[in-house]
């Protein structure tokens, strides 16, 4: 099951580093499913605007495993490795995306600083028009396989794509889709009405991908 979720801010102290994630630790088993090779980082939920982490271009679902040399482990969360830095400093945050390590240089800011005004997140849950895949699933926790078995909503985006009842999705826009989680993300935080959505699924065994447009 996801864990340890950690907050936007680093501590309850103004003057240490933000870097500007909300994020969560996943399942052992939700990481080796992924092929990451460090199963303590963290997986990245949501970018809060004008943040370090928006500047170096991390978005959901980057799972980080380490600021400059430090490595996450069984004792050390990201809130640990962010408290050894002060606003200001610049680091470079190692993470994975679509399956590849990558790296970007960030500077952190300080919590609740000035900079960070209105909505705080890139992307708000409470939009006029929010995108709507429209598919529902029972599977609330982390699965054994890759792969979301869902029910489609007559009419939706979903349907109009061709997807059926029983249907798995397995990636939304290259991203993996594990569990309902990763749907609820990808919805949340990655889209917006009309942007181009390809999803690959299987039915009965078969492979499928189709593209279109989210409504």
């Amino acid at each position: 099951p996801v864990s340890q979720a950690q907050n936007w801010w680093s501590s309850s102290d103004d003057d240490k580093a933000l870097l500007g994630v909300e994020s969560n630790r996943i399942s052992k088993d939700k990481a080796e499913l992924l092929n990451y090779d460090n199963k303590y980082g963290v997986l990245i939920d949501r970018i809060v605007e004008n943040s370090g982490a928006e500047d170096g271009g991390l978005l959901p679902f980057d799972y980080i495993v380490a600021i400059d040399d430090e490595a996450m482990d069984w004792t050390t969360d990201l809130t640990d490795l962010l408290s050894k830095y002060d606003p200001g400093d610049e680091a470079t945050i190692h993470y994975y995306r679509k399956g590849k390590k990558s790296q970007t240089k960030v500077n952190f800011s300080a919590p609740r600083s000035s900079s960070f005004s209105g909505n705080m997140f890139k992307k708000s849950l409470f939009q006029s028009e929010d995108p709507f895949l429209g598919v529902s699933t029972s599977r609330y926790y982390d699965a054994d396989e890759i792969g979301v078995a869902v029910n489609i909503v007559d009419g939706a985006t979903a349907d109009q794509m061709g997807l059926k009842d029983g249907d798995v999705i397995t990636s939304i826009n290259g991203y993996t889709m594990i569990d309902w989680g990763d749907i609820s993300r990808m919805m949340d935080h990655m889209l917006d009405v009309d942007d181009d959505i390809t999803i690959e699924y299987t039915r009965e065994g078969t492979n499928y991908t189709k593209s279109d447009v989210i409504k």
